[in-house]
């Protein structure tokens, strides 16, 4: 069973994946940055890396543990079965794959709720409304209506201190930027901790991933605040409070394993894995390759970003290993 030391480092692991967007949210204070090829090369690569573990890695670690728990359950002697003669169990394979599909329904019945708040919130004609959420389009048409304020002061029409039209609009992007990325963080982050507690290897490998595709959303929601109100400061601050849903799971988790006292079993884990494997494939299919795709229309980075995502993933896996 993990012990303090062992929560303490799931725990740290955690903290680090959810703080990355730290440094998306820094965007704002380099404009050389702050261009449609970034953005799309980081949500292909974060693509490439969530991808990579959740097959080889989470998927593989769902699948070990039903095995685990199905063989305790039919009390298996493993001192007393040869490795030709033991067959897996075919219930670890089944359940396996539905949990795997399992996750994949929640994460789309998560998107449904996002996309409902989304609906319900947005107005059908304001300046953001691009027919992409192209954030760096909303960045774009603050710069311009800051221009057109200052040829007005100069011309003894207008007041550059004034809030640019697009001002509520554009922080309700961020807003709902924010709220879809806490429903869909808060569970990766509970996922990282206890995976972490229950195998450092595999804890570590999550928080990589979860880490690298934090970058990008630090960006989707540091930008729109950026370009609503022209402080970067400001900015940077409430994308590095998007990445708290992590750590708010984290505590949780850590909070719950100290008060039972217990470990929480084969079972547990194996579907917890499976679920996390299932989200995280859904949301690299389901939004950061289509938004790379659509900042990148002529594919000149996207593919390249995701099979560099998939090297680099390869790569620090093997590294656990040795």
């Amino acid at each position: 069973m993990p012990d303090n030391r062992d929560y303490a480092i799931a725990f740290a692991l955690t903290v680090g994946a959810g703080m990355s967007t730290t440094i998306g949210a820094a965007i704002v204070f380099f404009p050389q940055l702050q261009t449609r090829s970034f953005l799309a090369k980081s949500l292909a690569f974060a693509a490439g890396v969530m991808l990579y573990v959740s097959f080889v890695e989470i998927y593989a670690k769902s699948y070990a543990e039903f095995v685990v728990y199905f063989d305790q359950k039919d009390n298996v002697n493993y001192e007393n079965t040869t490795i030709e003669d033991y067959e897996p169990p075919a219930t670890a394979y089944h359940c396996t794959v539905a949990i795997f599909f399992a996750g994949i329904v929640l994460t789309w019945i998560l998107d449904r709720i996002v996309h409902t708040i989304k609906d319900y919130y947005g107005d059908e004609e304001t300046p953001t409304s691009t027919g992409d959420d192209d954030v760096f389009a909303t960045f774009d048409l603050h710069q311009e209506k800051m221009i057109d304020a200052e040829g007005d002061v100069e011309e003894g029409k207008g007041n550059v201190e004034e809030k640019p039209h697009d001002y509520h609009s554009l922080l309700k992007t961020a807003l709902i930027a924010g709220t879809s990325i806490f429903l869909h963080n808060f569970p990766e982050g509970l996922a990282t901790f206890i995976g972490a507690a229950n195998d450092p290897s595999v804890g570590a490998s999550l928080a990589i991933a979860i880490g690298i595709h934090n970058i990008p959303e630090g960006v989707i929601v540091s930008v729109p605040i950026y370009a609503a109100t022209g402080k970067k400061w400001k900015a940077f601050f409430w994308g590095v409070l998007s990445g708290l849903a992590e750590t708010v799971a984290g505590a949780i988790g850590w909070i719950a394993f100290a008060t039972s006292g217990q470990d929480m079993g084969s079972l547990t884990y194996a579907i917890l894995f499976g679920l996390v494997a299932g989200m995280m494939v859904y949301i690299s299919f389901r939004e950061l390759l289509p938004t790379a795709w659509r900042y990148d229309p002529k594919n000149t980075y996207t593919t390249a970003m995701l099979f560099l995502g998939f090297l680099v993933m390869a790569v620090s896996l093997m590294l656990f290993q040795i």
